[in-house]
């Protein structure tokens, strides 16, 4: 009978989450797996095609060189997981389900490949990457003794699924840019989005410019010293709902949350994640999220001498407030026009009277709103 221990399954996606940024722990998560789902053998790979040898390869449970001595020929007769192809994906499937017993038990790839080592009974799961085509292939296996997989045991391999899709997407980005030896840090970086890394409780631990330049735009997220703060209730619940989730992460992720906002829609995703730094004691690592905000960026064209003309603007504040529009910040607009911060501000401040708003979120949707094509 299958033991789901949950201490097992905290483990195995703190293991999971490392393995996103330190390749050489993808073995010992598929020995977590491995033990959660009570097996003896595991393996995942990534390939082209599944008729063809792996891009990738690792394995848990095997001898040396077991799936070696196969070569191209084992993965040609592989009947079980070339059924695979006909399942649902980014889902296991026990073998049972997959390929007719009867014929697996006289099959090459069973008398060949796994009857030697004791394997009876397995379970698959094909994960497709639609940006490179490629194949990620996980197959869990085990022997007579533990009988088929239970229906409650694949429903517990099934709650891993969008975890080991996340670690795989997050590791295949990591690993584009790590030519250029980018951490998570610099990789936030180099992202033309609005993102910062957040723990548990809140603390902005980095961030990129492009979230400064968010807080200037969205009124409702804020920075208080090194804390998020969100004075919309809603998403102050969609996000912190999220950070808060215990350490099991028991509710797979949902990809991104949209939420109203001055007529349009912010998109939210919150990613688990690790964040590593160094100390006066060395190296850490520690559980994180990696938060992004992308809000509505207009593209209208803001005519300076219409806001003249309908807010009795001073030249210089009509240019600060299409700088606004633009998305620029206040340090941004200073240094673009030339002039000191404190005169940007006065700007500003003049531009939110004479307008009749109260911020310049407010002062920026008002203005868009009225240029908007």
């Amino acid at each position: 009978m299958d033991d789901l221990d949950p201490m097992r399954y905290e483990e195995l996606l703190d293991c999971l989450y490392d393995s996103a940024t330190d390749s050489e722990k993808w073995q010992e998560m598929l020995e977590y797996l491995n033990a959660y789902l009570s097996s003896t053998h595991i393996f995942i790979a990534e390939r082209n095609s599944l008729f063809e040898s792996p891009i990738t390869f690792v394995e848990k449970g095997f001898e040396n060189q077991h799936f070696e001595r196969y070569q191209e020929h084992f993965y040609q007769v592989d009947v079980w997981s070339q059924g695979l192809l006909e399942k649902a994906l980014n889902t296991f499937h026990p073998s049972h389900t997959v390929y007719d017993d009867k014929q697996f038990l006289r099959s090459e790839i069973y008398n060949d490949f796994a009857r030697p080592v004791d394997i009876r009974h397995s379970m698959g799961c094909l994960i497709q990457d639609p940006s490179t085509g490629l194949h990620t292939e996980i197959g869990i296996m085990r022997n007579d003794h533990f009988g088929q997989y239970s229906t409650t045991t694949v429903r517990a391999a099934n709650r891993v699924v969008p975890h080991i899709v996340r670690a795989l997407t997050f590791a295949r980005e990591i690993s584009s840019v790590r030519s250029t030896n980018l951490n998570l840090t610099n990789l936030i970086e180099h992202t033309e989005t609005s993102q910062a890394i957040i723990s548990r409780r809140g603390e902005i631990l980095h961030s990129n410019a492009h979230w400064d330049e968010m807080l200037s735009a969205v009124s409702v997220i804020r920075q208080n010293g090194r804390h998020l703060r969100i004075s919309d209730p809603a998403l102050r619940d969609t996000i912190f709902c999220q950070l808060n989730q215990p350490e099991s992460h028991s509710q797979p992720y949902p990809s991104d949350y949209y939420h109203p906002y001055n007529g349009s829609l912010l998109r939210i995703n919150v990613k688990p994640t690790r964040y590593q730094f160094t100390s006066a004691i060395g190296q850490h690592s520690v559980p994180a999220y990696l938060l992004t905000v992308q809000y509505p960026r207009s593209e209208a064209e803001v005519d300076q001498a219409a806001l003249i003309r309908m807010y009795s603007l001073t030249p210089a504040e009509a240019c600060v407030v299409k700088e606004l529009c633009r998305g620029l910040t206040t340090h941004q607009i200073a240094e673009k026009r030339q002039t000191s911060v404190d005169t940007a501000r006065k700007q500003i401040k003049s531009c939110l009277s004479k307008t009749g708003t109260s911020h310049q979120a407010a002062l920026v949707a008002k203005v868009l709103t009225i240029f908007r094509l």
